[in-house]
């Protein structure tokens, strides 16, 4: 399960290499613009990826026979 501390470690590190690879002049802002539109799509994935399988089982669950 992905949760929402998960994506606030994850954005943080992002943050944090990134400004210092800004700093060091190791990064341009097109990279960082390339960089952030990636971590946003990977971020949506989890997510969307999270919410679907809650709900898989909760539809499995509220169908399946007792036993």
């Amino acid at each position: 399960m992905f949760s929402i501390q998960q994506i606030s470690n994850v954005c943080v590190d992002f943050f944090n290499a990134s400004l210092r690879k800004i700093l060091a002049q190791e990064l341009s802002l097109a990279q960082l613009s390339q960089n952030l539109d990636q971590l946003v799509n990977q971020i949506g994935v989890a997510i969307m990826t999270t919410l679907l399988d809650q709900a898989d089982a909760a539809i499995y669950a509220a169908i399946r026979p007792n036993h």
